[in-house]
């Protein structure tokens, strides 16, 4: 039970945080971004750059800090999930600057 819980937290958390960018990049209108030439004929690839990005920055980064513990991997993945939220929003942010 608890387990299930957690893996749908965890869901909750990526599912979140792509609409989130999704919303930011694309949604918002805080500038006009277009979508050119996507992969598998439907997937941005800017979003994919931002996710991206952010999701191996955030494994890396807490790696190399010894901020996560990957004797248990599902811990280590769901705190890396956690800071990655807050980088690809910002990540979008600075993607849609005006002038960039």
């Amino acid at each position: 039970m608890v387990g299930s819980v957690v893996f749908g937290a965890l869901l909750v958390t990526l599912a979140g945080t792509v609409a989130i960018v999704v919303g930011l990049l694309y949604v918002a209108e805080i500038q006009r971004v277009e979508i050119h030439r996507p992969l598998f004929g439907f997937v941005p690839r800017r979003l994919v750059g931002v996710v991206g990005v952010s999701y191996f920055t955030a494994f890396f980064m807490m790696t190399v800090w010894g901020r996560v513990d990957w004797a248990d991997p599902w811990l280590a993945i769901c705190q890396t999930s956690v800071t990655f939220s807050a980088m690809a929003i910002g990540a979008a942010l600075g993607d849609i600057l005006p002038g960039s």
